[in-house]
């Protein structure tokens, strides 16, 4: 049984140096968002999550929580812009009318 949970645990630190080795091939982040890449034009940015909840950098491989929010309905009117070298939603009156209807 002392050898069965050595061997395990021998495995266990070992993928975790690997991972940590190899960690720039297989793309992994500490963090779910590139804050510091900077959009050129609107090609650069894309809608991200579950819901399309976010406007990121087309290669941020950015993830969310699958949660659901009434106002997630609204995101469909909202364009992913490169705006002052940073994706954003630019802000526009069919969304700003959809959010209002959700709140009535």
């Amino acid at each position: 049984m002392r050898n069965k949970l050595f061997l395990i645990l021998s495995v266990i630190i070992l993928l975790v140096i690997l991972i940590g080795l190899f960690s720039d091939k297989f793309n992994i982040k500490n963090d779910s968002t590139n804050l510091n890449v900077e959009c050129k034009t609107d090609n650069d940015c894309v809608k991200a999550g579950c819901s399309g909840e976010l406007c990121t950098f087309k290669g941020d491989n950015a993830r969310t929580a699958c949660l659901y929010l009434p106002e997630y309905e609204c995101l469909g009117s909202l364009p992913c812009l490169c705006i002052n070298n940073k994706c954003e939603f630019q802000e526009n009156d069919q969304h700003l009318n959809c959010l209002d209807n959700i709140k009535r």
